[in-house]
């Protein structure tokens, strides 16, 4: 585990270069750490121990008012995707196989699924949506209307009434049929 200090030490000393000229550019341009402060994430694998899955530590460093950086723990996980809290993380350190289920603990989930299908075709959709939902559903809306589809002969006639009347309007008022409207103007295609 001495590796582990000797790198974080290591790190505090000299960043690579690519590092810096990042960190470099990004105070250049007036760039700053991000509120909460700078993501710690640590890999751990245990050598000797084949059911010990990788383990991923996340913390956030940052500056407490008193000047001094301190770590809060954001998250923690094996690499098989087992999620874990802080007191999590030493029992697992201690003895991998906590991060196992247990017999007893895969069938009685298997039997709450089986108890608690995920959809029922032949059950109401509110019992659907409660069982989904987890929640009282105390009103749905479905009374919506479907807007009508225009067929060809629809848009046909209304721009045929459109042509008819913009036509009368020209006969009626000769001045009003040389400005073009504002929804015609020039270089202005508009849709029906």
């Amino acid at each position: 585990m001495s590796d582990l200090s000797d790198l974080a030490e290591e790190l505090t000393k000299d960043l690579p270069l690519g590092a810096r000229k990042v960190i470099d550019k990004a105070v250049e341009n007036g760039w700053e750490l991000n509120a909460p402060g700078m993501t710690v994430v640590i890999r751990l694998n245990h050598p000797t121990d084949d059911l010990a899955a990788p383990l991923y530590v996340c913390w956030v460093a940052k500056r407490t008012p008193k000047g001094k950086i301190g770590f809060n723990f954001v998250s923690a996980s094996t690499a098989t995707m087992v999620p874990m809290r802080p007191a999590d993380v030493l029992e697992y350190l201690e003895d991998p196989t906590v991060a196992y289920t247990l017999a007893e603990e895969a069938q009685a989930e298997a039997e709450a699924k089986m108890n608690n299908p995920p959809w029922d075709d032949k059950a109401e959709l509110t019992v659907n949506l409660k069982r989904q939902l987890g929640a009282e559903i105390i009103a749905i809306e479905s009374d919506f209307q479907k807007p009508k589809r225009e067929t060809a002969e629809d848009i046909m006639k209304r721009a045929q009434a459109k042509m008819e009347a913009s036509a009368s309007q020209a006969t009626a008022s000769p001045a009003a049929a040389a400005q073009p409207s504002p929804a015609r103007a020039p270089g202005l295609r508009v849709g029906f």
